[in-house]
């Protein structure tokens, strides 16, 4: 029986890609489509502009979310045909028969993937499962098992529980060419005997169970209730479950201690203003399919991270609607003038959301080499002895003259 087991285990085990690290990981998880050069038309840079949407940079954050998932996999594979998972299976098939149950308790701790909206929570974990699992289901011939190692689902909107159930299957049935959703689906049926039968499903055929969204429980009178039972929901089908979604949905799962035990917290932050989001608009720049290119400048870089927060989405769809705009209109090159256009004409409703010119918490580095180029070039024109002459020691006078000619901040 123990030797069965560890024969399974390994075969489940070995149908993953193989757990990557350091370099190797970093370089798997990155995607950087082919920058192209040559075009005929403006309809073909502006549909070349679509690839951009395609990046994806991966940061330590999800280094730290590949990880997590892919033990979690291991994890929930791990409880596959064991004694512990034919005893829910049993006690679940008692629950949808009507008979009593005799209360066995699995379960695996789950966490939650929070932060705020366009840091790009979904994109990380799409990722981490495209390197995980190749979009790839699990075989196993004897006994004959199809396993999805990872599932993703969206919460319902209303907060219902039948029918974020519901989904789960129609889901399944997507992936196996299976039937579930149509064996369980009566109006007959009790939410018990449905979060059984759903149990059961999970337990046979997915390892992981990724539920995204998980913040509309916020607003919602049925929120609570949607995650009591998704906790039972974990009892019962001895999976591991990971829920995504903003920052608002942290008061729900820290309300409860069984709750906060069962989802430890993960959040994704936006890019700080240090060397990450500088190489992250060095990528980004190579892909100008305008008809003159710019160096990205100091100027820019600071122009974007004020007017983006360091939020990967905002900066990748602000890169690319004011190319289309530039393309579109005959214009030639990438400028702050026109960044500037597409900001208050395009991303107008998100004026509330981002705080323009807020405090920059860190330099880069690379800006400051910048910075200090600009500055020697200003050296050989003799603007420093100019502006000496007319300030003679007076700091702030000095200052405020060199501001008509470089950058100056405080630090």
């Amino acid at each position: 029986m123990i030797m069965g087991f560890g024969v399974l285990m390994n075969e489940l085990i070995r149908q993953l890609e193989p757990m990557l690290e350091d370099e190797e990981l970093i370089e798997s998880l990155t995607v950087l489509p082919p920058v192209k050069a040559v075009f005929s038309s403006k309809s073909e840079r502006l549909m070349s502009l679509m690839d951009i949407y395609k990046i994806y940079i991966p940061s330590q954050t999800t280094v730290d979310v590949y990880n997590r998932i892919y033990l979690s996999v291991v994890g929930s594979l791990e409880k596959k045909n064991t004694m512990e998972e034919t005893k829910l299976l049993d006690d679940n098939y008692r629950c949808i028969k009507g008979l009593t149950r005799c209360g066995v308790v699995g379960g695996l701790d789950s966490f939650r993937l929070t932060g705020n909206p366009g840091v790009g929570k979904t994109s990380m974990v799409q990722r981490c499962i495209e390197v995980i699992t190749k979009n790839k289901n699990i075989r196993t011939q004897k006994p004959y098992r199809e396993i999805i190692p990872i599932l993703e689902v969206e919460t319902v909107s209303d907060c219902s529980i039948k029918n974020l159930l519901y989904s789960i299957l129609i889901k399944v049935d997507e992936r196996l060419g299976t039937k579930f959703y149509k064996s369980n689906k009566s109006q007959h049926t009790t939410t018990d005997v449905l979060l059984a039968a759903v149990s059961n499903v999970l337990s046979n055929h997915v390892g992981l169970l990724c539920i995204d969204e998980i913040e509309r429980v916020v607003d919602n009178k049925k929120g609570v209730t949607l995650l009591n039972y998704l906790t039972q929901l974990i009892n019962q089908s001895n999976i591991c479950i990971c829920f995504i979604g903003t920052e608002s949905s942290n008061q729900f799962f820290e309300m409860k201690e069984y709750l906060a035990r069962r989802t430890i917290g993960v959040s994704v932050k936006g890019m700080k203003y240090d060397k990450s989001f500088y190489d992250f608009l060095t990528v980004l720049f190579r892909y100008q399919y305008t008809i003159e290119k710019v160096e990205l400048s100091s100027g820019m870089v600071r122009w974007f991270y004020d007017h983006t927060n360091g939020l990967p989405s905002m900066l990748v769809s602000l890169f690319v609607e004011t190319q289309k705009r530039i393309i579109i209109n005959g214009r030639t090159k990438l400028t702050i003038e026109e960044l500037e256009e597409t900001y208050k004409t395009v991303f107008s409703t998100m004026s509330t959301f981002i705080d323009v010119g807020r405090v920059r918490e860190n330099k880069p580095t690379h800006i400051e080499s910048y910075e200090n180029e600009v500055a020697s070039q200003i050296v050989v024109d003799n603007v420093f002895n100019k502006v000496s002459k007319v300030a003679y020691r007076d700091v702030e006078k000095a200052l405020q003259l060199l501001r008509n000619y470089v950058v100056v901040e405080f630090i």
